[in-house]
């Protein structure tokens, strides 16, 4: 939710740094940011809104960062939790 209010305000102030033309309140604009941002974070890329300008390019770019290394130390350290609490089980016998 938060990158799709982000890409709203980077649409405010500079128009035209996507491909599709995304009008009506801000409010409106949320909807549609949202489904980029979740076709971004997913790394689906459908291809029908795409960053152009360098601001939204950039922005994009970091959401699909923070994505990736999110999942990845969020299952890290699930696996970590895993494996110590079956150490300590079996110690325990």
């Amino acid at each position: 939710m938060i990158w799709s209010f982000f890409y709203v305000l980077v649409n405010i102030l500079i128009p035209g740094s996507f491909s599709v033309q995304i009008i009506g309140s801000p409010f409106e604009q949320v909807q549609n940011f949202l489904y980029y941002s979740f076709v971004t974070l997913t790394t689906l890329g459908y291809g029908d809104m795409t960053p152009i300008r360098g601001t939204a390019r950039a922005l994009s770019t970091i959401e699909e960062i923070l994505g990736q290394l999110y999942i990845a130390i969020l299952v890290a350290g699930l696996v970590t939790t895993f494996i110590a609490r079956g150490k300590s089980t079996s110690n325990r016998c």
